[in-house]
């Protein structure tokens, strides 16, 4: 089954993705919850079995 792809919200766990790139990691984990807000892109994360921890993501 595929994993569920959500809007990122504050509530998704986004401490832990580690994508084995350090800007991409840093993009989601720093930059892409205020640019969404901003309306500057939206951020879509593909959501772990719990529903909260993000295991990938496109702006």
């Amino acid at each position: 089954m595929a994993p569920p792809i959500q809007l990122l919200d504050r509530q998704h766990r986004r401490d832990s993705f580690d994508c084995g790139h350090p800007s991409l990691n840093d993009f989601l984990q720093r930059q892409a919850g205020q640019q969404h807000r901003r309306g500057f892109g939206k951020t879509y994360v593909a959501l772990a079995d719990d529903g909260l921890s993000v295991i990938g993501f496109v702006t």
